[in-house]
């Protein structure tokens, strides 16, 4: 029989990664005010990119359930078609939304923007750093590893 707290460990990081696989979903509706993708200049890199990566893992953790309830709203919506990837910095996209839900995503978008903003991020930071985790498979396990601390669920050191 697997220990209680194992399965919870695994369940926990079976979530996280899940919160990181789903992030195109993510990307495309916390995209949020500022230009296009193509047109965000990368900032500076910041003074301490832990305290980044902890920033963006809390509003991570901050915005998924509202982007997921968002989600779900739409797909039931749709009634079986492919829900739209909706950016919240491209306002165009939004005509592929249901009329009856786009006002559900202008204010999804709104309150993503003041939870990244809250978190002492920038749109234009926790935007390039979605962009920097398709890449860079280190910063990702950085995320990943914030994203377990910040639920309790650390896995154990070998040290």
């Amino acid at each position: 029989m697997i220990p209680n707290s194992v399965v919870a460990i695994h369940n926990s990081l079976v979530k996280i990664k899940f919160l990181l696989t789903s992030m195109a979903i993510a990307v495309a509706l916390v995209s949020c005010g500022g230009e296009p993708e193509e047109a965000i200049a990368p900032p500076p890199p910041p003074a301490d990119e832990d305290l980044l990566v902890s920033n963006y893992a809390r509003t991570l953790l901050e915005i998924e359930p509202q982007r997921e309830a968002v989600y779900n709203i739409i797909r039931q919506e749709m009634d079986g078609e492919a829900v739209p990837v909706v950016s919240c910095d491209r306002p165009e996209t939004l005509k592929e939304v249901p009329r009856s839900q786009r006002e559900t995503v202008v204010n999804y978008c709104n309150a993503a923007k003041a939870i990244v903003e809250r978190n002492d991020l920038s749109v234009e930071e926790f935007n390039l750093l979605t962009q920097r985790l398709k890449a860079d498979s280190d910063l990702r396990d950085r995320v990943q590893t914030e994203l377990a601390n910040l639920q309790g669920n650390a896995p154990a050191t070998n040290e």
